[in-house]
């Protein structure tokens, strides 16, 4: 497996930047309006949940506390590029979530503008492009710097399998530059 697993990671490697379960965090009082509505409120942390389904990822899902949301996006199955195009998927699936929010309190609660919100936790990941028939893996590296990187078989929903390279990130950004550095294709942002 070894010598023919280098030839996946190495084809993994050429491929370009995703991103994929990512978790973004923004200011609002939605929490109160959904009290209002009677959904059930978490007992020790006063958390909310919501789900969305998305055409643009597999589901987003909504953690609403009294003065703040975390939003999870979960696309691990189909990333989203860091390229113009993943920019574009990207801001239609923020401007959705923004839309989603506003009508969960008929447009009464105050929702941080999307330039302040803040991504807090992402996958960037490469999938290589040769099919992988071999047995399943899961690869942990970690450098001298304690970054984290993992080479996997990943299956798709489709039953193809790739191998991906993944790191897991945890800069904090604002949503706006990151659009606006996938738009450019500088990556050096999520590095």
């Amino acid at each position: 497996m070894g010598v023919n697993l280098v030839k996946y990671i190495l084809d993994a490697e050429k491929s370009p930047i995703s991103l994929h379960d990512l978790k973004i965090h923004l200011f609002s009082n939605l929490h109160k309006f959904l009290v209002e509505q009677g959904y059930p409120v978490h007992t020790k942390n006063q958390m909310i949940k919501l789900e969305m389904k998305s055409g643009y990822a597999s589901v987003v899902k909504f953690s609403i506390y009294p003065n703040t949301i975390t939003i999870d996006i979960g696309c691990s199955n189909c990333p989203i590029s860091y390229l113009p195009a993943g920019a574009v998927r990207l801001s239609e699936l923020i401007s959705e979530i923004l839309s989603f929010l506003c009508i969960q309190s008929s447009h009464r609660a105050q929702i941080d503008p999307i330039e302040k919100w803040m991504l807090m936790h992402y996958h960037k990941n490469q999938d290589g492009k040769i099919t992988y028939n071999s047995e399943m893996f899961h690869i942990l590296l970690e450098d001298a710097l304690g970054k984290i990187t993992r080479a996997y078989s990943k299956k798709f929903q489709d039953g193809s399998i790739f191998v991906r390279i993944e790191e897991i990130g945890n800069k904090k950004i604002h949503i706006l530059k990151l659009l606006e550095s996938m738009r450019n294709g500088n990556t050096e942002m999520i590095q």
